[in-house]
């Protein structure tokens, strides 16, 4: 299914994956056991993929079903995969839906070395996407919005606009 919608795009190649794409499911982790039982399952998971495959770049996606389902063991288990990250120089992008006008998740934010905010407004009757980078360690950027448009080509960004 992932391979159907990723490659619906024209940039993404179905050969890329199992070779350069590798999709993990951990949703079944987080059903069983002790909230610290299924903390320690999913970073032994995280951490066996990322020996396996050695990553340069690793996408998260669903952080909110983590913190669900590790309730207070959640903070411990971010700073250990932050640890883990940082000591296997992997670049995590961590994706979360957010609803309107609610802020990125806080404790996520402590962590990050960089938050990017993409934003789908309602503005006129019209609905306008928008990319705002809010922080990014070691590394100036333009503030504010700026319209982007994506497409099967990709994302293209239109700089202070």
């Amino acid at each position: 299914m992932l391979q159907d919608f990723a490659s619906s795009y024209d940039f993404v190649k179905r050969e890329f994956f199992g070779a350069e794409v590798c999709y993990v499911e951990l949703g079944g982790l987080l059903e069983e056991g002790s909230e610290e039982r299924r903390s320690q399952a999913v970073f032994e998971e995280f951490e066996r993929q990322i020996n396996k495959s050695n990553p340069t770049r690793i996408v998260i996606e669903g952080l909110s079903m983590l913190e669900d389902a590790l309730k207070e063991d959640y903070w411990r288990f971010l700073v250990k995969l932050s640890h883990l990250l940082k000591a296997k120089r992997v670049v995590a992008l961590l994706a979360e839906d957010s609803l309107p006008g609610s802020l990125y998740p806080p404790r996520i934010a402590e962590l990050a070395d960089g938050i990017i905010l993409l934003k789908n407004e309602e503005i006129n009757l019209t609905r306008r996407r928008y990319i705002e980078v809010l922080k990014m360690c070691g590394t100036s950027h333009h503030l504010g919005k700026h319209a982007l448009d994506i497409s099967a080509r990709g994302i293209i960004i239109y700089p202070g606009l």
